[in-house]
């Protein structure tokens, strides 16, 4: 019987593996895609804050090539609206550290597989697909359609893809279409500022301009279904954006574009029985602040540390009371950045004018509140929750 099988192969679940592998346990994956299967994601990047990075780091034996992407040290936003005193700003800056890095998804990747690749007790099924998982009271046993069926002691669900094993999950699941379209732009440019990202917050969707390394950078436009920046061509689209960026950037060459339809889920409990839920299938959240990779980080980072707890007074790994402890410290941090970038991008984005009159007081406010600016940072880069592992 294995400690754990995971079913995924995404990068939330690659870290999983790594996590628990360095505490001995023995992991195998089920792959839920085709083995030669080209990445489609190749030029998606991630905000990964400071904390993140560093508990990464921690994980690998090699993790200079995340230091080759920029530092983040400002994040600029800005709430674009039509006012007689103009637009309103607030700047977060971290006093100590940097707030974090744009990575990569491909290099990100490509770091962890290269760590996997250490360990033995990191095993990956190929070949044989899951027919059924059936949440026994000790175990988890996956049937597949060939060969013996496997036994583990917990099984990570990773995937987001329909799949049999969803039907006997006993979770509440809240759903929604966001009705958006994120168009992740990857550029060339020249820029006014280094170190710096930026949020614009249009009445069309939030504008975010993302650099990574020298004079490249990642640009992604969450835009409202129903408005018609989405039919205009891409010259059109990029002379837009060169329009809102202009305080920051002087020349912008498109390279690449690739459309995403935006879906919020957000799952009421980590856990069913023997099954726990990592990544995207526990928390989708609208990418207005860059925390979905983040959110996942924080909570493999603190499962490791619940089982290690727990084990060393003699609980088993898939105990319900280290699972429902685990669940219960992570219900607030999730539940807050879920709704809570949900709720950001509805007001920010709003035609009403009343809530634009508030939304806009409230910006002004924040930028002259030094405590709330650095709360807002505190829990941004990390600070506050891997300070306390």
């Amino acid at each position: 019987m294995h400690d754990f099988v995971i079913y995924g192969s995404g990068i939330s679940a690659k870290i999983f593996a790594l996590a628990v592998a360095r505490s001995g346990y023995t992991i195998s994956f089920i792959s839920d895609v085709k083995k030669n299967s080209s990445n489609k994601n190749t030029d998606l990047v991630t905000f990964l804050s400071h904390g993140s990075i560093e508990y990464l780091s921690s994980l690998m034996s090699d993790s200079k090539k995340l230091n080759d992407f920029e530092e983040i040290t400002n994040i600029n936003c800005e709430l674009e609206k039509n006012y007689r005193n103009g637009s309103q700003k607030v700047n977060f800056k971290s006093n100590e550290n940097n707030l974090g890095r744009i990575i990569k998804n491909s290099t990100l990747e490509e770091l962890i597989n290269k760590e996997i690749e250490i360990y033995d007790n990191i095993y990956l099924i190929e070949n044989r697909c899951p027919l059924e998982f059936i949440n026994n009271r000790e175990n988890v046993k996956i049937l597949f359609e060939n060969g013996d069926p496997l036994h583990a002691k917990i099984c990570v669900v990773s995937s987001t893809k329909k799949n049999k094993i969803f039907k006997d999950l006993n979770i509440d699941v809240i759903e929604q279409n966001l009705e958006q379209t994120a168009l992740s732009i990857k550029v060339k440019v020249k820029r006014k500022n280094k170190n710096c990202a930026y949020q614009r917050f249009t009445p069309d969707g939030p504008l975010a301009f993302l650099p990574y390394f020298h004079n490249e950078a990642s640009i992604v436009w969450s835009i409202k279904d129903h408005s018609k920046i989405l039919k205009l061509q891409d010259y059109e689209i990029r002379n837009l954006i060169q329009q809102k960026l202009k305080d920051y950037v002087e020349e912008l060459d498109f390279q690449k574009i690739e459309k995403h339809k935006l879906n919020f889920r957000y799952t009421k409990k980590l856990y069913d029985k023997n099954f726990l839920l990592i990544g995207n299938i526990a928390h989708n959240i609208h990418p207005i602040a860059g925390q979905g990779l983040n959110l996942s980080i924080k909570d493999i980072a603190l499962f490791s540390k619940t089982i290690t707890k727990y084990t060393n007074i003699g609980y088993n790994i898939n105990d319900q009371i280290l699972l429902s402890n685990f669940n219960q410290d992570r219900k607030l941090d999730n539940t807050a950045y879920s709704f809570g970038t949900f709720f950001i991008d509805e007001v920010f984005s709003s035609n009403n004018k009343v809530i634009n009159f508030f939304s806009s007081q409230g910006v002004r406010w924040v930028q002259k509140n030094k405590l709330i600016k650095n709360f807002f940072v505190n829990n941004a880069t990390g600070k506050s929750f891997f300070n306390t592992l």
